[in-house]
């Protein structure tokens, strides 16, 4: 028998989103996998309609939580619910092209030391639009997972729905379980890298999930500075947890240099979304942890920005934000680039996608 998969769907409020992740969920083409949905005390009617297919689907069950348990409690909840050997934690608001377990449980057959398994992703606004960004790789590889962990330190990192993990990955001790506290705003993050700590990593270039990404989302997401403070305190964190690996150890500097990354990031979208005050905040962050910007034409270009109350030219910034973070760069770590697709990681073996 198929190996059993569970898809976990932690919600809250999302019941604008999630009729389309249960149809994805429940259309996949792999015939062993069982759903799990946990609501955290929802408000809207996104109960009503899971109750709808766990009426329709055997396979479907519905759990509500008798407090709200918050982001990282509900999705242990829903791991620790779920029996599956391996694990996709589905937002509620995304959802899957309908292949996507049958191919990923493909490649772990195929490369049973991977710990995680990640497929190239979509992105779709509120409004249903797909476009296909740039993919994070060119190319599906495997590799030592301490290799992809540097590039966790780098850059950016993948969404729980691009991801199906081993459950041995969370039972083995020295991972240290599933999603920690640590850093609330970025638990996905944290697990991926704790996982490549002792797995070995792999990632397919299909893009298998639709990631819902909109603006009108960023003026929330980004309304205080406690993402940027975690960016840096999470890498802190990384690296204490590999604070005997000299191959990590070596990047210690430039990952510390580098947390201006998350400010810049969400300087762009604010900046997009007209949350001119708060993209302020942010560039002054930057500043306090890097006081070169203010030197770079990147640093110019968004006080221009702020103080006009709109954005200029963009492909301008662009340029100008590329040339800021290459100098944040060490030679050795020229391999990863600020935009996707990345460089593929140290040691990448190249498998047929």
């Amino acid at each position: 028998m198929k190996p059993l998969v569970s898809i976990v769907i932690p919600n809250y409020n999302y019941g604008h989103f999630i009729r389309e992740t249960m149809e994805s969920a429940v259309h996949q083409t792999y015939d062993n996998i069982e759903i799990v949905v946990v609501d955290d005390g929802s408000t809207d009617n996104s109960v009503e309609i899971v109750n709808e297919y766990v009426e329709k689907f055997d396979n479907v069950t519905l759990y509500k939580n008798g407090k709200n348990l918050g982001v990282v409690g509900n999705h242990n909840r829903a791991v620790e619910l779920s029996h599956g050997e391996y694990i996709v934690v589905l937002s509620s608001d995304d959802y899957l092209d309908i292949h996507f377990v049958e191919e990923c449980v493909k490649k772990f057959e195929q490369h049973p030391s991977a710990g995680m398994v990640v497929s190239a992703m979509h992105l779709v606004d509120d409004k249903g639009n797909v476009t296909d960004a740039p993919n994070y790789y060119g190319s599906s590889f495997i590799c030592k997972g301490i290799y992809q962990c540097k590039v966790f330190l780098m850059s950016n990192t993948f969404v729980p729905s691009q991801v199906l993990f081993k459950r041995e990955c969370i039972e083995n001790p020295a991972v240290g379980g599933a999603f920690s506290g640590f850093a609330d705003t970025f638990i996905d993050t944290e697990l991926w890298y704790r996982i490549c700590l002792h797995y070995d990593f792999l990632y397919f270039d299909q893009r298998l999930c639709y990631y819902r990404s909109y603006i009108g989302s960023y003026s929330k997401s980004y309304d205080n500075l406690k993402g940027a403070m975690q960016y840096y305190l999470l890498r802190q964190h990384w690296l204490r947890l590999a604070k005997d690996n000299e191959y990590i150890q070596s990047y210690k500097d430039e990952a510390i240099r580098r947390t201006p990354l998350f400010c810049i990031r969400s300087i762009r979208n604010l900046l997009v979304a007209g949350e001119f005050r708060t993209a302020k905040r942010y560039l002054r962050l930057a500043e306090a942890i890097d006081l070169n910007i203010a030197d770079s034409k990147y640093y110019e270009l968004v006080e221009k920005f702020i103080a006009d109350g709109a954005c200029g030219d963009m492909d301008e910034l662009n340029k100008a934000q590329g040339e800021y973070l290459d100098s944040l760069k060490s030679e050795e770590s020229k391999m990863v680039s600020n935009s996707a697709p990345y460089a593929l990681p140290d040691g990448a073996v190249i498998i047929e996608g």
